[in-house]
């Protein structure tokens, strides 16, 4: 990333209505993860947090995932998923593996237990999600903004 030092000219946005946009979608992930959280502490005794880790493993060929990438898919650093993880290990969701092939590497692997707790979360994360935004959008309306937020990913992703 360019550091910007007090000369650097900042690009504003082209169109008005992007910093609006931006706002509202930053409004409503924040809104999004309190309420799947909320739900799946008291559905579960678990926070989305965890059940991202969980599901992605749950996912996963074979259970697991080198612990690099499943930092990269959960959006956390490595430090903050290697305390996830470490909570998961203590409640027996999820072993730590060597990797055979790299010795520096480690697999976090789901348990049956952790595939349980996956799979008791998931309906959860569903109608949350469902009633937080099926109860607003038409099916047609929810099609059109997951088109319309891919568009968008592809444009932050190109930039990297």
């Amino acid at each position: 990333m360019q550091a910007v030092s007090p000369s650097t000219p900042v690009r504003t946005a082209q169109h008005p209505l992007t910093r609006e946009v931006f706002g509202t979608l930053l409004v409503l992930q924040g809104r999004l993860v309190d309420l799947l959280d909320r739900e799946l502490e008291s559905a579960c005794g678990i926070g989305l947090g965890e059940f991202l880790v969980l599901h992605h493993l749950d996912s996963a060929p074979e259970g697991r995932v080198r612990l690099s990438e499943l930092a990269d898919a959960a959006l956390v650093s490595r430090s903050a998923l290697s305390r996830r993880v470490d909570r998961l290990v203590e409640a027996e969701w999820v072993v730590r593996r060597g990797c055979p092939t790299d010795r520096r590497g480690t697999y976090a692997v789901i348990t049956e237990a952790g595939r349980t707790v996956a799979r008791r979360a998931e309906p959860v994360v569903v109608a949350t999600l469902d009633g937080a935004l099926g109860s607003r959008l038409t099916p047609e309306e929810l099609r059109q903004l997951g088109n319309l937020l891919a568009k968008a990913l592809e444009g932050v992703d190109a930039s990297d």
